[in-house]
């Protein structure tokens, strides 16, 4: 087997290089990107489904992590009777995030 010269070497790395590049751009997600859909409250976890207009979600949700402003927008207030409206929770929202490839929002 004859070894490879370097007028062969080159052309490969340059096209591992430009799918390499490729591959990363693609991962990256689009920015400024709006989402609408439902989120939803289980104990304390809150997930949103994108696309989704009623109860009726489905698909694979983003897990959202809440911080102070989150709070502030979504005010949750109960009386006795209701109590499980702390626990649990449904809001149609548009988000206005740039998504991470793996899932989160």
């Amino acid at each position: 087997m004859a070894p490879m010269s370097a007028s062969r070497i080159v052309p490969i790395l340059l096209l591992g290089l430009l799918a390499f590049a490729a591959l990363v751009h693609g991962l990256m997600g689009r920015k400024n990107q709006a989402l609408d859909g439902v989120i939803v409250q289980d104990v304390s976890t809150y997930e949103f489904y994108p696309n989704a207009k009623d109860c009726n979600y489905r698909g694979t949700p983003y897990v959202l992590l809440p911080n102070e402003r989150f709070r502030e927008v979504v005010a949750i207030s109960t009386d006795v009777e209701h109590i499980d409206r702390l626990l649990h929770g449904t809001w149609r929202a548009s988000l206005k995030r740039q998504p991470l490839p793996c899932g989160v929002a």
